[in-house]
């Protein structure tokens, strides 16, 4: 209660506030190992936040957010204390001790006198708190999204147990401390032929209507990533200028990027349980999607009335912009090709022509075989001249030559075309290979050695 009228009375004073959390600071970290006095000192601490958040001032906010953090180091250092004591036989003295103490809401006031008075460097004790705080808060979320999972996993195992009688003698424990490895016992984990014999084709058929439902939605999702990704780039490159703006900008956008990647694994991921479960792999809805194919043109400008629509209208009708824009670049792409055919066809045909006419030219002994009338002239052509027959022979050969050149290379372009696609796999299948021997994960994975692993294991 002292601490509590010392602040009160320092409503107006700025400076004296900061003393009372300075002195009670000093004494927390120069009595790190005085466990009981640690205790006093966090219900000191605790008084001050409730005192400085009822100052309603945004500087006694920022305070208390900064005794928050200590309370939270604090907590931390008394139970690793409790800890050593429990390995030591301690554990009930102490328990008493903790709950005696946390019963009492009065805070109790420490005479600095009462305890000895080293020299402190307050930023350096402040910087190690807040560090034991960041990494125990990451440590501690970990630990209980894996307690979560583990018992998720185990009340499953049970469901399939009483759905599945046969494959209760199949399961094997799972290790608390790596419950992400443990298997499901779906029916796309087991192998086709295991299927019958533990009456799982109901499931079977079940659990492909619910992959491919979720095959779905993991591919809106990566339009949508693509989408935000692209939109966030186009920003950038508008509006963001200086070194510093820019390096945040790219973190944000490496977020969108991996984003990307994230919803691409999880579709390879889906596809790869779907083909364990029947589905054929040249099936023309969930096709092969590589990591290098992970890109798009959407992402358009914002027009007036989009805020006034439902999201769900929003993403339908980017669907549609994008497919048309698809369909034209199909078509124009159909239309290129189309266009090449028929140029090949027309330069054959008139590479011939001219060829013949340059060879009927050559042989001609007369003019009037051909029904022309030549005149005497010295620069006019006359086929009883040696040098104008050779130059019409010349002529014939070079057009002889292009129209073959034309129909050999229109004869090798399907296989020009697929060496050149196989130069390509050759190339991503190198980069794969190095990024894989150089620790990197390429996520160009289809996730078939997880499920041969666990045919492997059942």
């Amino acid at each position: 209660m002292l601490l509590e009228s010392l602040l009160k009375k320092a409503h107006h004073g700025g400076r004296r506030v900061n003393q009372i959390i300075l002195q009670q600071l000093r004494l927390c970290s120069r009595n790190s190992k005085n466990i009981y006095l640690q205790h006093i000192l966090i219900g000191n601490l605790a008084s001050c936040v409730n005192v400085v958040l009822r100052l309603q001032s945004f500087a006694a906010l920022s305070v208390s957010m900064l005794l928050c953090g200590v309370v939270l180091a604090l907590l931390r250092n008394i139970a690793t204390h409790h800890f050593t004591m429990l390995k030591n036989g301690m554990a009930k003295c102490l328990c008493m001790t903790r709950l005696q103490l946390t019963a009492s809401c009065t805070p109790i006031s420490v005479r600095p006198s009462d305890v000895p008075t080293p020299p402190l460097d307050l930023q350096s004790v402040l910087s190690s708190h807040f560090a034991i705080t960041m990494d125990s808060i990451h440590e501690d979320s970990i630990t209980a999204a894996r307690e979560k999972l583990y018992l998720a996993i185990v009340d499953f195992h049970g469901q399939m147990a009483e759905r599945v009688p046969k494959l209760e003698a199949r399961m094997k424990a799972i290790n608390p401390d790596k419950p992400e490895d443990a298997p499901l016992y779906l029916p796309s984990e087991i192998q086709a032929n295991q299927r019958p014999i533990l009456k799982l084709e109901a499931l079977t058929i079940i659990e492909r209507e619910l992959r491919e439902s979720d095959a779905h939605e993991a591919l809106s999702e990566l339009r949508t990533s693509i989408r935000t990704f692209n939109w966030n780039l186009s920003i950038k490159k508008k509006d963001i200028h200086g070194i510093e703006s820019n390096t945040r900008a790219g973190k944000f956008l490496q977020t969108l990027s991996n984003n990307i990647q994230v919803a691409g694994d999880r579709y390879r991921r889906i596809r790869s349980a779907l083909i364990s479960l029947g589905m054929a792999e040249s099936n023309s809805t969930f096709q092969v999607l590589n990591r290098k194919e992970q890109y798009g043109k959407g992402g358009r400008q914002p027009q007036l009335g989009d805020s006034h629509k439902q999201s769900q209208e929003w993403e339908k009708e980017m669907d549609r912009v994008q497919w048309f824009r698809e369909r034209a670049l199909l078509e124009r792409a159909i239309e290129e090709v189309e266009i090449l055919d028929a140029e090949f066809e027309r330069a054959i045909i008139w590479f011939g022509k001219t060829s013949e006419i340059w060879t009927k030219l050559a042989l001609e002994t007369g003019s009037m075989d051909l029904g022309i009338a030549f005149s005497s002239g010295p620069n006019d052509y006359n086929p009883s001249v040696g040098g104008w027959q050779a130059y019409a022979h010349k002529q014939a050969a070079m057009y002889l030559e292009l129209r073959v050149g034309c129909e050999q290379a229109k004869a090798d372009l399907e296989g020009m075309i697929k060496q050149d696609s196989e130069k390509e796999n050759k190339k991503a299948t190198e980069r794969a290979e190095k990024e894989v021997k150089s620790g990197k994960n390429p996520l160009e994975n289809d996730y078939s050695e997880y499920y041969t692993g666990l045919f492997a294991g059942l």
